[in-house]
């Protein structure tokens, strides 16, 4: 990463000097986490944050903080660690499963719990894009789990890929006869990936380099691209609050809200909200609306800070928050 970036990070990191590093076991992995505490006295429960994809670090790059702003004035701890081979935690987080990971949030949950006290109904868990195939397992029947955030999660790894690539097609202008041999591609590649091709089988075939895809993602993709979360909603019984950006370009949120929707006369626990110009990530879509963000855009999210959030997402998150108050003093 660049220097300057880090340099800057650090600075955003300093805000948090009082966090307190927890290192903890999962399997083999030695993992790293950081647990901060609000100045307000006693925390009235702990939010974990759990990872979407990609190589993060306990702060996301940055993005963290400005959530966790809210949460600590509101009286929560915080608890985040490193991925597998991120930062000072050892394993890779390439390959794991989904299942791997729900076990590895688990880890993190006992250590908390035992360190420092909380009951299961002050444990929640806010998760992020990939979280939505280990968050809602992972609470299903668990009562280590008190309550659930979802930010950004999908239903079906296959038809989320399949958006992303429509949408990103949509965007270079592409025309409806190149988007549907887009389409017919991807469903030629999907039955291709259910015969668990080699690696250097599946690069001939797509003609693709080590560079354009590593084999530790190959890997990763084929452990995990025939999850579905559907059934991980049936019967989960914590109150949820799912929380979809309308201007989301990774994950076809009509789609997420119209599995679980159906769901939600039989379970009054979740709440489903639309965010108004709202990233994948709740950020302002004004300014940070990409499917893959560069350099530039941890710049300008260091840049903006509090104001790189869409601003209904603080109103509806604080709201719903205020509303668990009764449960949380139990």
């Amino acid at each position: 990463m660049n220097r300057l970036v880090v340099v800057l990070m650090a600075c955003i990191s300093m805000s948090f000097a009082k966090a307190e590093s927890v290192e903890f076991q999962n399997g083999e992995d030695s993992l790293l986490g950081h647990y901060l505490q609000p100045d307000n006295g006693k925390p009235k429960a702990v939010i974990l944050f759990v990872h979407g994809d990609g190589p993060l670090d306990y702060e996301a790059h940055g993005y963290y903080p400005l959530i966790w702003k809210r949460l600590l004035k509101q009286g929560f701890a915080i608890f985040s660690w490193d991925k597998p081979g991120v930062g000072s935690s050892t394993g890779n987080w390439l390959t794991q499963s989904m299942q791997d990971r729900q076990r590895e949030v688990q880890s993190a949950i006992n250590v908390i719990q035992k360190r420092y006290g909380f009951s299961g109904t002050q444990v929640g868990l806010l998760g992020f894009s990939q979280a939505g195939w280990v968050v809602p397992a992972l609470a299903k029947n668990n009562p280590d789990v008190g309550f659930i955030i979802g930010i950004g999660f999908a239903i079906d790894w296959l038809e989320q890929s399949w958006y992303l690539t429509r949408v990103r097609l949509m965007q270079e202008g592409a025309n409806e006869t190149v988007i549907k041999a887009a389409y017919a591609s991807h469903i030629q590649e999907i039955e291709f990936l259910e015969q668990k091709p080699s690696y250097d089988l599946y690069l001939k075939k797509y003609g693709l380099t080590p560079k354009q895809m590593t084999k530790a993602r190959y890997g990763f993709i084929l452990k995990n691209s025939s999850v579905n979360a559907t059934q991980d909603y049936v019967g989960l019984k914590q109150p949820m609050l799912l929380l979809l950006g309308d201007k989301d370009l990774n994950v076809d949120i009509d789609n997420t809200k119209s599995v679980v929707e159906k769901l939600v006369d039989e379970q009054k626990n979740i709440q489903i909200t639309i965010i108004n110009n709202a990233t994948h990530g709740m950020l302002d879509a004004k300014h940070f609306n990409q499917q893959s963000p560069g350099l530039a855009f941890l710049f300008k999210l260091i840049w903006k800070g509090d104001k790189a959030v869409a601003p209904e997402f603080n109103h509806v998150l604080d709201e719903w928050l205020s509303r668990q108050n009764g449960l949380l003093s139990n």
